[in-house]
Parts: structure tokens; C-alpha cells; sequence
């Protein structure tokens, strides 16, 4: 065998090597797997106009039931900021048998965030109104906390009224059941209940910029207010990872997100800053008076897992100071936060986003047969080459 042919023969199967690690599936993901990767089924257009018209009737009631009860407590949070009064106002509508431990219960876990948050006497008072059952509020809108969750919606200072935010919705079901939960977790949900409220609450009114773009994006990124502490996230990996204990990943689960967020998640920086960047069509249009958050588990319209703390880790990160400059920016909503993290607002996500759960691999994984093909077209052509330098007459 002519020594060239060596040479020819180890490229070849070093390229066979390359193209079999780059293009064969990542370890992580089980054979039964490629069978799965399969496009989220679409929703019939009956049933789209159906939802369609269910949202905008919960809108219509939404708004009915917030100015109702913004009426009835300006007076009442007006009072409290010329006393100097701290903390959110709680109303609870519900049976005697159950309203008065419901308000002890709930009003200790928002007093607690509020403290914890570092808000005292501000400028944009709350109000928190919350009722038993789906009556006060038809709304499929949720709060998470351990796999419980709570209906709300929140109104936010408009023209008429712009130094009160409220917060309506339902009791959370382990309250009505009185459920016991520590005083950290009832913490929590409170920091969740308050959400849009406690960034107005602490930072003010957004610049018209970065109002616009939350309220085309339903405050998705500020759905959460905890900037005073890191985030846990270990119950949102609970239903995508088959063994939490070895991070072996439930592959059925994950490819239910959208591939954009599963882009973002697994790294891709450009990914992470158009999830981000969505929504940014300037300071046009009309202020948000109204929040009706998508509902989280309706993974079609997620832009980024983990965004409803967002803005609270951009918060901690950046520093108060710095996230009260993005909060009342001109700028485009990406260079605004770029400039406040002192980093690319894409590379700062998929950073982040590896701190808070494991790494996700993603690649190319074509059909084995396709990828046996290619190997074997491969083989045939060195064979052919060489046959043909094996018959080549040195002279």
C-alpha cells in the first residue's frame, strides 16, 4: 500500500469521527426521543376565536372589578401615605368562617415582603384585594407557588389616578383550605401577588419606553418582585427533568416550549436578546391600564423561562440606582438594560440562565438512518480512491 494512501485513508476516518459527533444526537437525549421531536399541535380557528373572545370578556370584567375597588380604596391608601403607614392595604371578601384567618395569614406574608423588598411609605400606594372562589374574578391567570396557584390581576396608576396600584384576584387555595405554609413561603407568594405593583411601588412610574414595551408583553418580565434575594427555581424543573438527582432531562418535556425559549435556555445569546428585545416598538400607543398576565402554564406564548423574575434579577444585579436609570430610559429596551448590566443584555440571560438550572444539550440529532448514509457514502469514496491508487503504475 503506497504511503500517501495512509494519509488519505486516517482523514477520511478522522472525518467520519467529526461528522458522526457533531451530527448524532446528544447523549442526553434517549433513542425514543427522535420520535418526539414533533412540532406543537395548533389549535383549530373555531377554538382561537373562541379564546380569543373569552379573553376579551375576562378584560371587560377585569376592568369592571378593578375600578369598582380602586374607588373604594384610594381614600383608604391616600389616608395611610399622609400618616406615613407603610405597606399594602388587604381586602379580603369571603365567608366569616374563613375571612378572619385569611387576613391575618395574608396580611403577614405581604407586610413580610414588603419589608424584605425595602419598601416603606412610597409614593404609589397598594392595595390587594383578594376574594373567595372564582366569583370575584373568571380568569384563568395564575400565581405559582409550589404547584398552588391564584388568580390576579392588577391595575396600575393611570391618569386619574396616578399614586395607586391594585392588585384583584382570588384567595390562593391553600388558603381557603388554611394550609400550612412557613412564613419564607407565604413570603414568596406574596412577593408574587404584588408583582408589577412592587416595581411602581419602589421605582415609579416607567419612562414611556419601557412602559410600552411591558404592557405589549403583559409585564411577563416583572411578574415577580424579588430583587432583595437570589432566585430559587428548583420547583420549575420538577415536571422537565425525569431524575432531579442526576439532571437527566425528560425529553417529551422539554421540546414542549417554544424553540426560541429552548434556544435562549441552552445558551444562545442572540436568542436570549431578541426573547428580550420583544415587544420594543418604541413609546407609541396607548399606556397599559390593565395587566391580565398570559397564563404560565400556556407555554405557546412564553418568551423566556424564567422571565417572570426577569427584572428582579436585573435589579439585584444591576444595583438600584443603575435599574432606576433602564426603568425611565428613552433608549431601546436592549441597550437600556446592556448599559445598566455593563454587559450584553444576551450574554447576561444565557449566563443566568445557567446558573439557575442545568445545562441543556441541544444539536443537530437527524435520523440515525440519514446519519448511516452519509457514513456509508463516505466509506464508498475512500474505497473507490483506494482501489484507484492501488491500480496506479509507479514508474
Amino acid at each position: 500500500m503506497a504511503r500517501g494512501l495512509i494519509g488519505w485513508l486516517v482523514g477520511g476516518l478522522a472525518a467520519c469521527l467529526v461528522v458522526g459527533a457533531v451530527y448524532l444526537p446528544p447523549r442526553g437525549m434517549p433513542r425514543w426521543a427522535w420520535a418526539v421531536r414533533r412540532p406543537m399541535a395548533e389549535a383549530s380557528e373555531p377554538r382561537l376565536r373562541a379564546r380569543a373572545l373569552a379573553q376579551e370578556w375576562r378584560v371587560a370584567q377585569a376592568e369592571l372589578v378593578g375600578a369598582q375597588y380602586r374607588q373604594r380604596l384610594s381614600p383608604v391608601l391616600a389616608a395611610r401615605r399622609a400618616q406615613d403607614r407603610p405597606g399594602p392595604v388587604l381586602v379580603v371578601l369571603a365567608a366569616d368562617s374563613i375571612r378572619p384567618w385569611a387576613e391575618g395569614v395574608a396580611q403577614a406574608g405581604l407586610d413580610s415582603a414588603w419589608a424584605r423588598l425595602g419598601l416603606g411609605v412610597t409614593k404609589v400606594s397598594v392595595g390587594v384585594v383578594l376574594g373567595e372562589g372564582p366569583a370575584l374574578l373568571a380568569t384563568p391567570i395564575t400565581v405559582v407557588v409550589d404547584g398552588t396557584r391564584g388568580s390576579l390581576i392588577y391595575m396600575l396608576p393611570d391618569s386619574t389616578d396616578r399614586s395607586t396600584c391594585l392588585v384583584v384576584g382570588s384567595l390562593p387555595y391553600f388558603v381557603q383550605t388554611r394550609r400550612f405554609f412557613s412564613t419564607d413561603r407565604m413570603t414568596d407568594w406574596a412577593g408574587l401577588a404584588l408583582g408589577p405593583c412592587a416595581f411602581y411601588a419602589r421605582f415609579g412610574v416607567p419612562g414611556q419606553r419601557v412602559e410600552r414595551w411591558l404592557g405589549r408583553r403583559k409585564y411577563d418580565l416583572a411578574r415577580s418582585a424579588g430583587w432583595s434575594q437570589p432566585f430559587s427555581s428548583e420547583w420549575m424543573f420538577s415536571w422537565m427533568l425525569a431524575d432531579s438527582r442526576t439532571g437527566r432531562w425528560w425529553w417529551d418535556g422539554v421540546y414542549r416550549f417554544p424553540f426560541s425559549v429552548l434556544a435562549c435556555f441552552a445558551g444562545r445569546e442572540d436568542a436570549c436578546r431578541r426573547s428580550i428585545a420583544d415587544g420594543d416598538g418604541g413609546s407609541g400607543g396607548p399606556a397599559p391600564r390593565l395587566v391580565v398576565p398570559d397564563d404560565p402554564w400556556d407555554l405557546r406564548k412564553l418568551r423566556l423561562f424564567g422571565g417572570h423574575q426577569f427584572l428582579s434579577e436585573v435589579a439585584r444585579t444591576a444595583g438600584e440606582d443603575r435599574f432606576q436609570d433602564f426603568w425611565t430610559t428613552s433608549l431601546p429596551v436592549d441597550s437600556a438594560l446592556s448599559v445598566a448590566l455593563h454587559q450584553s443584555v444576551g450574554g447576561w440571560t444565557a449566563h443566568w440562565l445557567r446558573r439557575v438550572g442545568p445545562p441543556l444539550p441541544l444539536g443537530a440529532a437527524p435520523n440515525p438512518l440519514d446519519v448511516l448514509l452519509g457514513l456509508g457514502t463516505v466509506v464508498a469514496v475512500l474505497a473507490l480512491l483506494m482501489v484507484g491508487q492501488a491500480r496506479r503504475q509507479v514508474r
